[in-house]
Parts: structure tokens; C-alpha cells; sequence
């Protein structure tokens, strides 16, 4: 990952997830689930992104828990992209499409007898530009101030 590059993925979804129903001129029950999709990718993915490029990502418990956190986000994203597509944002559906694909392939990287630590990174940086990608095009806003939808982007 390039330095200075890395999202901070916590604090920048649960900030969105917290606020975004506001502004969006949609039900809250979508919202709700949006936002909870959001906050676990979240906390799932910010604990990753810590132990990955470490030392600790060779152990086999490590890699252990980033698969359960894997196995909790993946779902999540999947109704990400239900989000998506429910409102016919076709770019919505393939930046979740890119975000899953990067996860499935991480999610691999984790299950290898033999770790290529470097192959999970790549991976986890693969999500991170899908993110960053529909991030771009549907989010604004600030962590002091919160995110939400751009106006007109729904």
C-alpha cells in the first residue's frame, strides 16, 4: 500500500453508516441496513488491515481470526451491493462487485497452507481502491461533520 494512501476504514464508515440516512431522501429501513453493512465491514476490515502487513500474519491463529472477520464483512458487502442495485446504481453494483472479488481472493490468500503475505496485501489494497472508487462518486462530507450521499447521487 502505498504510504499515506490507506483509508482509515473504521472511523470513515461508521462516521458515513452513522450519518448517511440523514441526507439521503430514502426509507430508513434500507438505510439501516446500509449503515449496519457498513460499520461491521468497518470493524471487521480495520483490524485486518493492521495485521496483515505484520509479522503476526504468518501465524496461523492471526489468519484464523482475519477468516472469521472475513466471514462476517462478506455477507455484509453482498447487501452493500443489494444497496446498490435496488436503486439501479449500475457503478454501485461494480464497485461491490470489485470490493467482493478483492475479499474472495483475500479470503484465499488466508486459507493457504503456505501464507503469501504479500498476495493478501495486494488484496486488502484491491478492496481498498473499490472502496475508495464508490467513495468518490456517492460520498462527501468529513469525519468532524459526518458523510453522507452526495446530493443527487441516489
Amino acid at each position: 500500500m502505498v504510504a499515506g494512501t490507506r483509508v482509515p476504514t473504521l472511523a470513515v464508515t461508521a462516521v458515513f453508516a452513522g450519518t448517511i440516512w440523514l441526507s439521503a431522501g430514502q426509507t430508513p429501513a434500507h438505510l439501516k441496513e446500509f449503515e449496519a453493512s457498513m460499520t461491521e465491514i468497518g470493524d471487521a476490515f480495520e483490524i485486518i488491515e493492521e495485521m496483515t502487513p505484520s509479522p503476526v500474519y504468518l501465524l496461523n491463529s492471526a489468519r484464523g481470526d482475519a477468516i472469521a472477520r472475513v466471514d462476517v464483512a462478506r455477507p455484509r458487502m453482498d447487501a452493500v451491493r443489494k444497496f446498490f442495485a435496488d436503486r439501479k446504481k449500475r457503478d454501485g453494483v461494480e464497485f461491490s462487485d470489485a470490493a467482493i472479488a478483492a475479499i474472495d481472493a483475500f479470503r484465499i490468500e488466508l486459507t493457504r497452507t503456505t501464507p503469501d503475505q504479500a498476495a493478501a496485501i495486494e488484496a486488502l489494497e484491491e478492496m481498498t481502491r473499490a472502496c475508495a472508487a464508490c467513495h468518490a462518486v456517492y460520498r462527501e462530507g468529513d469525519t468532524i461533520n459526518g458523510y453522507r450521499f452526495k446530493a443527487g447521487a441516489l
